[in-house]
């Protein structure tokens, strides 16, 4: 049987090639955002089998605020995403350190 890594999936401050703290959790769905704020622990975790046609969607509140903008408002988030300077990382059981990290770019910036 094929071992499927499970997966977590945050929001973090940086600039591209560069580390920086969590400030949203996007996956799993449901967990209190204080789960995801563990500086050295694990990340909370969803587990496999995907497929192809999987979807997530869920909500997200400023109570799910993490990092430098717990306590702040959705807008600050807005602010966060719009300035070019956050990431959206892949983190697996086999791969802690990440295993994909992509730069979320405001709309203004796409080629």
């Amino acid at each position: 049987a094929m071992h499927h890594p499970s997966l977590s999936i945050p929001v973090a401050q940086g600039v591209s090639g560069e580390d920086g703290p969590l400030i949203l959790g996007l996956l799993p769905l449901n967990v209190n955002a204080s789960a995801f704020d563990a500086i050295d622990g694990p990340l909370p975790q969803i587990t496999p089998p995907f497929t192809g046609d999987t979807l997530f969607h869920g909500h997200s509140s400023a109570e799910d605020l993490l990092g430098p903008l717990a306590g702040g408002t959705l807008a600050d988030l807005e602010e966060a995403l719009a300035s070019g300077e956050t990431q959206v990382v892949l983190y697996t059981t086999q791969n802690p350190g990440g295993i994909l990290r992509g730069q979320v770019m405001p709309h203004s910036a796409k080629n």
